[in-house]
């Protein structure tokens, strides 16, 4: 039986305890409202204060909110309090990805409402195919040991209760007792790649490899996190030991840094970036990468930003990762360009975003797309702004050409050409955003997959 497994499962893990002051997200899809249920039910046995949580986002117009109403009735049903929040239209800024921003905004109004009405707990709907579905997502995307880890079914006051149970096992739960809920119509849209591999990838490799991937990965999730959490408190021991932490950054000596093994300087740097915004899931590969190469580079002096508000600093024999731009540096030198993604280049106005395709016939878009051989291209590119004596080996030429001289031929204002995204390939110009290519890495015949590159205004949507 359903509640049986879940408490099971709170009791292996040691979610909840008795008298403790328990939030429920709840968005009034089936998962939330069988663990209010279940919750309910183990509330009175347990001793344990419920309080109901609802963000809406406010991205679905009347849907969005038919389920505040729906979860507000739900709440007074039960005569449980609702802490809930509706978000302003508008509010989510241009070139990021919108699960990735309301993800952002949930872990916000949680944490907030966690530390306002001193709740021990908060307990999510995240069930065994979610976990499934993150594994896989995270495996096409590009990850470490951290991410192929899954869901944690404890992180910090976060519990997941069902992380245990089949989706279909939850909605049969439903049927069987009657427990209303709403369904949210973007779950049906194959324009996000977590539906995709909900409804087109597991269900494949389901029918034609593994009828228990599901189970399996679950099975791995969890040798693999029993790993990843020796290591995490190895990294913690020494993140006490190494690191200087103030209220906006973290310090690092280099010395010290350079006689840890890799696995080990990653979980710092993931450390560090929890230790200042508790946004660590915004932090991926590349950001790690790089954080690696500010170590090992000879370059004494180097400022990168990272993306969420996060900034890389190299200075001589320290590395410091801060919240903010670092004090006495204007404008970020390099900017790690994100591959797939969106790159936002601070004070200039313009995103740069990028994909990786299969080479297309016309490589010919106009003059704010651009092609390269992503092959050969090194796995480090960034973008920054012109520099006095930069030089470019334009496409089809012989040669190079200074970059003020091409600005010069295109009668480019001086104001403009300071704003004008650079990206830079192991120290060489390979595009002048909007304006010209390089001959370096260039598409040839025998190309196979691009990278593709295109220049976007920041107000646009």
């Amino acid at each position: 039986m359903l509640l049986e497994k879940v408490e099971k499962t709170i009791e292996r893990y040691a979610m909840l305890s008795a008298g403790q002051r328990v939030g429920v997200a709840v968005s009034g899809g089936v998962d939330s409202m069988v663990v209010l249920h279940i919750l309910t039910e183990l509330a009175r046995r347990w001793g344990l204060e419920l309080t109901v949580c609802h963000l809406n986002h406010n991205l679905r117009g009347e849907e969005s909110l038919r389920d505040a109403h729906f979860v507000k009735r739900v709440a007074e049903r039960l005569g449980l309090k609702l802490v809930s929040r509706t978000l302003r239209q508008g509010t989510m800024p241009p070139g990021v990805s919108t699960q990735s921003w309301a993800r952002g905004e949930r872990l916000g109004f949680f944490h907030e409402t966690i530390k306002k009405h001193a709740l021990h707990r908060m307990a999510l709907g995240h069930n065994m195919d979610d976990n499934a579905e993150t594994i896989l997502m995270r495996l096409i995307r590009g990850t470490s040991l951290e991410g192929l880890k899954g869901i944690e079914p404890v992180r910090g006051p976060f519990v997941r209760p069902l992380i245990e149970v089949r989706r279909e096992e939850i909605e049969e739960f439903a049927r069987g007792h009657s427990i209303e809920y709403v369904e949210d119509s973007t779950n049906r849209s194959t324009r996000y790649l977590r539906n995709r591999i909900r409804l087109e990838l597991l269900p494949y490799l389901k029918a034609h490899y593994n009828p228990s991937i599901v189970e399996t990965l679950s099975r791995i999730s969890g040798l693999l996190r029993r790993d990843a959490h020796y290591m995490e408190g190895q990294a913690t021991e020494l993140f006490e030991r190494l690191a200087t932490v103030n209220k906006e950054e973290v310090r690092f000596r280099r010395r010290e840094l350079l006689c840890v093994d890799e696995a080990l300087l990653a979980r710092l740097f993931l450390k560090a970036v929890e230790t200042l915004c508790h946004r660590r899931d915004l932090m991926e590969t590349p950001q790690v990468e790089e954080f690696l190469w500010a170590l090992r580079t000879e370059r004494p002096n180097l400022t990168v930003s990272l993306g969420g508000g996060l900034y890389l600093k190299r200075v001589y024999g320290e590395i410091v990762v801060s919240m903010g731009r670092p004090s006495g540096t204007p404008v970020p030198e390099e900017t790690m360009l994100k591959v797939p993604g969106v790159t936002t280049i601070e004070g200039t106005g313009y995103l740069l975003k990028t994909e990786v395709v299969a080479r297309p016939e016309r490589l010919n878009e106009g003059r704010n797309v651009a092609y390269f051989d992503h092959e050969h291209l090194p796995s480090h590119l960034v973008v920054r702004t012109f520099r006095p004596g930069d030089r470019i080996h334009p496409l089809g030429m012989d040669g190079t050409k200074k970059l003020k001289e091409l600005f010069i031929d295109e009668k480019l204002p001086l104001e403009e050409r300071r704003r004008i995204p650079v990206v830079v390939a192991d120290g060489r110009i390979i595009w002048v955003a909007g304006m010209r290519q390089s001959e370096e890495f260039r598409v040839r015949d025998d190309t196979r997959k691009v990278l593709r590159i295109e220049l976007l205004r920041e107000d646009r949507p």
